[in-house]
């Protein structure tokens, strides 16, 4: 038997390491695969847009080279020496010399040679470098005027020709040619550093064949790089990020762009394995991670056995590790937004040398959602504004109709004018600056993040300023929660130590006071004061309870309360003998909400006394309900899509100062004489570790507003069955106490001992768990054990359940305690309890408790 049931005992854990082993595989395998996916997705996002931008740059370049030396080539068409040496080609004329010629030829820095031709006559001159054969082909180009081609010199070398019409022949019969050098071209096509060890760019004719110089030698220049896209290309269309094999077959990621009235076009690609190497390393760095953790959890699966709650600290390191890396993406990021900052700028610069581009670029500044404007920089120290996007008006406010050219001040006030013209004076001395700051805008205040950037004119003056304001108020707002939440979690350390401690002490007091109410023999005076001492009990347990709510572990023992027979009973208790009534305004279908009842009593009577205490002669409070349904985008609520009941608590007192506002739920944070700071303290704290919020809104004068939201629970509570009580009574039956503080285990021993029970205590788990089995075995096994279940030093009550429940699987097992950090407290049942005793109790609880339990085991 004890091999076989060992057997059984290898089998079962077998299957637990195999479930373990898939339970671990599974989350990390899919957490993985979403991290990969969302950084291949943004890298793939990123090179798109350094292609695409770096076509789109080239191209217009490309065209603006060209495009000057068509105008050059104009003027000199216009020239009257060019038209004096056309008369002499014409018919009839006389030929002049090509002094003139060979002249414009060394003035101009983008012509090799020119030649001047009469259609006509066929006759013709040329000065500089222009083989014969050209002048001859460009001949049979009489419909085509103006007209920008390519051509190859005797000696290979790839130039332009250009060609235009000589005035005042306006029929085109003179011609004024022009061959152009590619030197410019190869410069802005050579630097290709942004494109890693494998990116080109380069420029082609209307052939498709390359004319500027190639990066490597295996990109043969007779051939494009993938023949579709250079047929796409020269039809006038647009590339945008396509992967697809190269005339080599391997696979390359490109962009290209046609160039406007020239027929050329302009290409941009990288080799596919190095636009991916930064995502195939993530994703091998994953699956390290994953098969790590794997290991990790087998491992210690086969050491701590049924101990599988250690799961959750391998959790936490990966969860460690996954903020470590996205704190680097954001560094990342934050890198690439100093970067564009620095890309904008040398835009704005650019500015006056491209008017052309003026009306693109205005269009995106009007679309983008923050507010940027232009302000003109003085000498004498003042700033005019000279242009601004419609995102100015709506989030500062523009006073004047026709705001263009006048003072800050005359725009947008004398306070938010004035601030601005004192970060405009410190931008122009210190250069580009960034900061936050609050304005009192026609929408309220708002939290802007506002860059300014100077722009210089040649002699180094700062003439402009750019400035650039984002709405980061709701942003500001979550923040100030984050803090507020960071402040309570560490008051919540000390509060549940204290509490812990204090609630064991006030369970030796209230255990002895509730003996010694059933003694006959004390007088009534005695009985009084005896009353007196309870009563102060209770006062600082509920001052305990107030404490726990702070410490992170003290979750709320949850279940389904009614909204509308909770609130009822609430608003009468709390308001009964003052000066204020309240109106309850309830929907009607209201569900029921997942909350601990206690603690809610305890934040909606915070809620009440307070509007009560605002209005000193008295009125009405307003309590409502309403069930809402959240999405999880809402701005400024930080809770998860679902149904929410909605509960307001209305008053019209003397309302809060604005510059309380943001204090109210502080810790010992009070503007009355006699407040403890602690009730609107433990009310958000309670109200966030049942994951709802809380929030208000005030003004002096004018009353406050609290808003709460508790998630609605999917159940219906069940019908209360109330305890008649009784005296205390004689019972029957052998329990084991175990409590780390002696005082709490004599005190135990003395009421239960008066009650009739038979009692032995240990001082931890493991002198339990052995007390246990010794009674087991001597045939006078426990009836119930109490088990503490915070131990300082040695085995705690959570461990020796287990170790009790292994011996006796039947057996009656209660969890005591004051304080627990832990989640057994809220779901005691599932790890093994039949009860919890919560301290500080009284014999009577103890009473009640132990004999429901003994009685359905006897029965």
């Amino acid at each position: 038997m004890p091999s076989r049931s060992r057997g059984h005992n290898e089998s079962v854990f077998l299957r637990l390491l195999a479930a373990l082993a898939i339970i671990a595989v599974l989350p990390c395998a899919i957490i993985g695969y979403v991290l990969y996916s969302m950084n291949r997705s943004a890298h793939l996002e990123q090179t798109s847009v350094l292609l695409d931008t770096l076509a789109a740059d080239r191209e217009f370049t490309t065209r603006l080279l060209i495009e000057r030396r068509q105008v050059s080539l104009d003027h000199l068409a216009k020239d009257p020496e060019t038209a004096r040496l056309a008369r002499g080609l014409s018919p009839g004329g006389k030929a002049g010399d090509t002094v003139a010629l060979r002249e414009m030829v060394e003035r101009s820095t983008y012509f090799a040679g020119l030649s001047v031709v009469d259609l006509t006559t066929g006759r013709h001159l040329r000065a500089g470098t222009f083989p014969q054969k050209i002048i001859e082909r460009a001949l049979k180009l009489k419909e085509q005027r103006p007209f920008v081609l390519t051509e190859t010199l005797p000696g290979g070398e790839r130039v332009l020709l250009l060609g235009q019409a000589i005035e005042p022949w306006k029929d085109g019969s003179a011609l004024l040619l022009a061959l152009g050098r590619l030197n410019t071209f190869n410069e802005l096509y050579r630097d290709n550093s942004i494109l890693g060890t494998t990116g080109e760019s380069f420029l082609t004719d209307s052939n498709g064949l390359a004319l500027t110089t190639l990066r490597y030698s295996y990109h043969r220049e007779s051939h494009p790089v993938d023949a579709a896209a250079m047929t796409d290309c020269l039809a006038g269309n647009s590339g945008s990020f396509i992967i697809t094999p190269d005339y080599t077959g391997v696979p390359t990621a490109m962009s290209y762009r046609p160039v406007q009235s020239y027929g050329g076009c302009v290409m941009v690609h990288m080799r596919a394995s190095e636009v991916m190497a930064t995502v195939n390393a993530m994703r091998n760095m994953i699956i390290a991670i994953v098969a790590t953790v794997i290991t990790a959890v087998t491992l210690m699966s086969f050491l701590v056995g049924r101990k599988l709650l250690r799961l959750n600290n391998e959790r936490g390191l990966l969860e460690q590790a996954l903020a470590w890396h996205a704190s680097q993406m954001e560094a990342t990021v934050e890198k690439r937004t100093v970067k564009l900052k620095d890309e904008i700028k040398a835009r704005i610069e650019a500015e006056g040398r491209l008017r052309e581009n003026e009306a693109f670029l205005k269009n995106i500044v009007h679309n983008v959602h923050e507010a940027i404007f232009m302000v003109n920089a003085e000498q004498g120290g003042a700033f005019r504004l000279m242009w601004w996007n419609a995102n100015v008006d709506k989030m500062l406010g523009i006073k004047p109709a026709f705001a263009a050219g006048l003072l800050l001040p005359d725009v947008f006030g004398p306070d938010t004018g004035g601030r601005l013209e004192a970060r405009c004076s410190e931008c122009v001395d210190t250069g580009s600056i960034d900061y936050e700051e609050t304005f009192n805008t026609p929408n309220g205040p708002m939290v802007l993040l506002t860059t300014l950037a100077p722009v210089r004119n040649a002699a180094g003056r700062v003439v402009q300023i750019i400035c650039s304001a984002m709405d980061i108020t709701e942003r500001k707002k979550l923040e100030g929660e984050m803090i507020k939440s960071q402040q309570l979690d560490s008051l919540g350390v000390l509060a549940g130590g204290i509490a812990h401690d204090f609630n064991n002490l006030l369970a030796v007091i209230r255990l002895n006071i509730s003996i010694l109410k059933h003694n006959a023999s004390l007088d009534p005076e005695s009985l009084e004061m005896i009353g007196l001492v309870e009563n102060s009990t209770a006062l600082a347990a509920n001052l305990t309870n107030q404490l726990l709510t702070f410490a992170k572990g003290g979750k709320p023992v949850v279940k389904a309360v009614p909204v509308r027979e909770f609130l009822n009973e609430v608003a009468n208790l709390s308001l009964r003998g003052t000066k204020t009534a309240c109106k309850l305004d309830l929907a009607e279908g209201l569900s029921d909400i997942e909350a601990d009842r206690g603690q809610m009593t305890q934040v909606i009577n915070n809620m009440l006394m307070n509007a009560d205490q605002a209005m000193p002669d008295g009125g009405i409070v307003k309590l409502s309900a309403e069930e809402i349904e959240l999405t999880g985008l809402e701005k400024g609520l930080p809770l998860k899509r679902g149904r929410y009941v909605k509960i307001t608590i209305e008053d019209h007192g003397i309302g809060i100062p604005e510059e309380n506002l943001s204090r109210v739920f502080d810790p010992y944070f009070t503007t009355k004489k006699k407040g403890s700071g602690l009730g609107l303290a433990s009310s958000y704290s309670i109200i966030k570790n049942h994951n709802g919020h809380i929030s208000v809104s005030s003004s002096a004068g004018h009353g406050t507003i609290f808003e709460i939201l508790v998630p609605a629970s999917a159940t219906k509570a069940p019908s209360d069955i109330h305890d008649t009580g009784g005296a205390l009574m004689t019972r029957t039956g052998r329990v084991l106490v175990m409590d780390d503080e002696e005082g709490v285990r004599a005190s135990v021993r003395k009421a239960l001992e008066s009650l009739g029970y038979e009692v032995a205590d240990a001082s931890n788990g493991l002198e339990a768990v052995n007390k246990y089995r010794e009674g087991m075995d001597n045939d006078s096994a426990f009836d119930a054990v109490i088990l503490d279940l915070t131990v300082p030093v040695g085995m705690g009550g959570e461990e020796a359940v287990a170790k009790i429940l292994e011996l006796d699987p039947a057996a009656k097992v209660f969890v005591s305690s004051g304080y627990s950090n832990t989640s057994v407290i809220a779901d005691f049942k599932r790890y093994g309890f039949c009860g919890f005793l919560k301290k500080p109790y009284d014999a009577s609880e103890l009473d009640r408790s132990l004999h429901a339990a003994i009685s359905a085991q006897r029965t």
